[in-house]
């Protein structure tokens, strides 16, 4: 029968960390977290609508006219 605590022992935590196979893409959605938590945290400073955009710029909104 499978041994599990003898396979969990025998597992060399550092050398499976290191390894290339796990690191990359552990690092990859690392750096995909941080971006999007600096966008949610920002994303009402930086994310505007069509229509806030619009104001922003002078020009006046009307959301009936892009109804086809």
């Amino acid at each position: 029968m499978f041994k599990y605590r003898e396979f969990i022992s025998q597992i060399k935590y550092k050398k499976v960390i290191s390894s290339p196979v796990y690191f990359i893409p552990i690092l990859l959605l690392s750096i995909m977290i941080i971006i999007e938590g600096f966008h949610i945290f920002n994303h009402k400073q930086n994310c505007k609508t069509k229509a806030e955009w619009m104001e922003q710029s002078g020009m006046t909104y009307d959301r009936e006219s892009e109804v086809n």
